[in-house]
């Protein structure tokens, strides 16, 4: 049976390597959604992530709408033409360190991040303004038919809301030996923040793993810093963290049934498996 899985999944990574390479490198024909999203947005990415961060903008545009904006924070590895073509789908390409480093834990953090891009992230994140309720995500999310509906759901509550990670665990280890297991545990790729949200819970979270980080310290500190202010998990029924199906040659969910998906490592093939224009489609 392993032997099985493990060959199942070396013919879906071909042919996810054929779909993403089959992207292409102008401005994609998608429809758009003819209505306004009430949300800013920002991410981080940068030039190796440049196919992912364009799908994941396209799959916004088409099921959700037109955001109120969208900075794409760069991780300094973007080519003038990638910047044009994020640029041509009306978001804004910025430096990660764009905006001045809330405090020196940050810029602490961010000097880490020469072996370790999430202090880039953290630096970029924590000092993004909070205009209105924000979406803070990751490239390789890409969201599906009730997205509009279940976003939309969420901000008719006053409440700062998370995507449930796939299990217990990927914290820090010095946090999980002080604290049992909770019901929900944080995926830092995506979540959704009010301006009444204080960065400084996360970054006084972060400081006490300073300066010995680990993987998963800013997730940790994510994870204490919503959680210590009240943020509320997203249905994970319809916002994905989900690796069952990456041995599987058929999708686990189809995109007019969930809101969202978040394709981390393990199953990042299946963002391509069946060609980009597969996530555009209802009836799939």
């Amino acid at each position: 049976m392993r032997y099985v899985k493990g060959l199942t999944r070396r013919v879906c990574v071909e042919l996810a390597a054929r779909g993403r390479a089959a992207f292409p490198r102008e401005t994609p024909s998608v429809s758009r959604a003819e209505r306004e999203a009430p949300l800013d947005l920002a991410s981080f990415s940068g030039s190796r992530d440049i196919r992912e961060q364009c799908l994941s903008v396209l799959t916004f545009l088409h099921w959700v709408g037109k955001p109120r904006s969208w900075t794409i924070y760069s991780d300094g590895t973007h080519q003038p033409e990638d910047k044009e073509l994020l640029e041509s789908f009306g978001v804004r390409v910025a430096p990660w360190n764009a905006n001045p480093a809330r405090n020196s834990v940050i810029e602490t953090y961010s000097n880490h991040a020469t072996q370790h891009a999430m202090g880039k992230r953290l630096s970029a994140y924590s000092s993004h303004p909070l205009a209105g309720p924000t979406l803070f995500l990751d490239s390789d999310v890409l969201f599906y038919g009730r997205a509009f509906e279940l976003l939309t759901a969420a901000l008719n509550e006053p409440a700062h809301w998370f995507l449930p990670d796939v299990d217990w665990g990927h914290l820090d280890t010095r946090y999980m030996a002080g604290h049992g297991r909770a019901m929900y545990q944080l995926n830092g790729g995506f979540y959704l923040l009010r301006p009444s949200f204080d960065w400084t819970r996360v970054t006084d979270a972060l400081a006490a793993y300073s300066p010995d980080f680990q993987y998963f310290s800013d997730q940790t500190s994510y994870h204490i810093g919503l959680l210590g202010q009240g943020a509320r998990p997203l249905d994970p029924r319809f916002f994905v963290v989900d690796a069952s199906d990456q041995f599987s040659f058929a999708p686990a969910y189809r995109p007019a049934e969930i809101a969202l998906r978040h394709y981390t490592g393990p199953v990042r093939h299946k963002m391509w498996q069946y060609g980009w224009k597969w996530h555009f489609r209802s009836c799939a």
